[in-house]
C-alpha cells in the first residue's frame, strides 16, 4: 500500500485518494471520515510534544542541581528581618530632659518683682499692690490683714455671691420704690410740681431707665474691684459693701423728703 506524507505521518493511500477527490474503493464513507479525523488529531498531537515551550528556553550553564540533602525553601521560612545591632544605642550624648526648677514658696513680706518667676502663694497668704521706693511692686501679706487683702475669687463669684446679691437687690428694690413714691405724690398728679433731680429727668420711664441702670452699673463695677485674682492669689476690696450702702442711703433720703413734702401739703 502506497503512502502519502502529511505533516510528520504517513497517510495510506484510499486516505490521500479520499483527501484528493478520488473514489476510495470499496471502503465505506463513516470509515474513511474516522480516520481522516484520528490520523488528523493524530498528526496534529505528535509534534506538540516534542516542541519545547516558547520563553522558556534553557541557557546553558544555568541549571540548577539540588543536592540530596538541599531542599527548597517554604512558606514557613520567611525573610526575617536583620535586629543585629538595634538594642545597641549609637554612640554619643544622649539629649535628656533638663528637670525644671521647683515653684518657690512666697513667703509674708516678700517683695515680687514682676520680671521673675511668680512663687506659690500659700492659702492664708494674698499679694496686695503697694509702693516700694516710689514704684509699684507686688507684696505679700496675710489674709483678711488688710482692707484689700481678702480672699480672692472670679467675677461670677462676686456678682452673684448671697451678700452681693442681697444688697445689690435691696439697693434696686429701694430705686424703684423711691420712684414710685415721687411719681404718686398729688402734686406729680397734678402737674404742679417736678423732679429736683436732673439725672432722673421728670417722667417715670426716664427715671427708671436711668436709676436702674446706674444700679446695675454700680453693682458690675463693685463685682470687678471685688474679685481679686484667683490665679496669683491677688487680694479682693473687702469694704466693697460701702457703694450699696451709700445707694440705699440716697434713695432712702429721696423717700423721706417725698413724705414730709406729701405731708406738709
Amino acid at each position: 500500500m502506497a503512502f502519502h506524507v502529511l505533516g510528520e505521518c504517513r497517510l495510506p493511500e484510499w486516505v490521500t485518494a479520499s483527501l484528493d477527490g478520488t473514489k476510495p474503493g470499496r471502503k465505506g464513507a463513516l470509515m474513511q471520515r474516522c480516520s481522516v479525523l484520528c490520523v488528523c488529531l493524530l498528526s496534529l498531537a505528535v509534534p506538540a510534544r516534542a516542541q519545547n515551550h516558547p520563553g522558556e528556553a534553557k541557557v546553558p550553564g544555568q541549571e540548577v542541581e539540588l543536592n540530596s540533602g538541599a531542599s527548597l525553601p517554604t512558606a514557613d521560612d520567611s525573610v526575617q528581618p536583620v535586629s543585629a545591632g538595634l538594642d545597641v544605642l549609637p554612640p554619643g550624648p544622649i539629649n535628656r530632659p533638663v528637670p525644671e526648677k521647683p515653684q518657690p514658696i512666697a513667703r509674708e513680706g516678700d517683695w515680687i518683682d514682676h520680671k521673675s518667676a511668680w512663687p506659690r502663694i500659700p492659702n492664708d497668704l494674698v499679694v496686695v499692690a503697694r509702693k516700694d521706693d516710689g514704684k509699684w511692686a507686688w507684696h505679700v501679706e496675710r489674709l483678711n490683714s488688710c482692707v484689700d487683702c481678702g480672699v480672692p475669687m472670679d467675677f461670677k463669684e462676686a456678682m452673684f455671691d448671697k451678700k452681693a446679691s442681697a444688697m445689690w437687690g435691696a439697693r434696686a428694690a429701694l430705686m424703684a420704690t423711691d420712684i414710685e413714691l415721687m411719681y404718686h405724690l398729688p402734686c406729680f398728679e397734678a402737674g404742679t410740681c417736678r423732679n429736683l433731680n436732673p439725672v432722673l429727668g421728670h417722667n417715670r420711664v426716664q427715671s427708671y431707665a436711668v436709676g436702674e441702670g446706674l444700679v446695675a452699673a454700680s453693682w458690675i463695677l463693685t463685682a470687678q474691684l471685688r474679685k481679686g485674682s484667683v490665679k496669683y492669689r491677688v487680694g479682693s476690696y473687702r469694704h466693697w459693701w460701702i457703694f450699696p450702702l451709700i445707694g440705699d442711703a440716697t434713695s432712702a433720703a429721696g423717700m423721706i423728703l417725698d413724705l414730709a413734702y406729701w405731708h406738709s401739703r
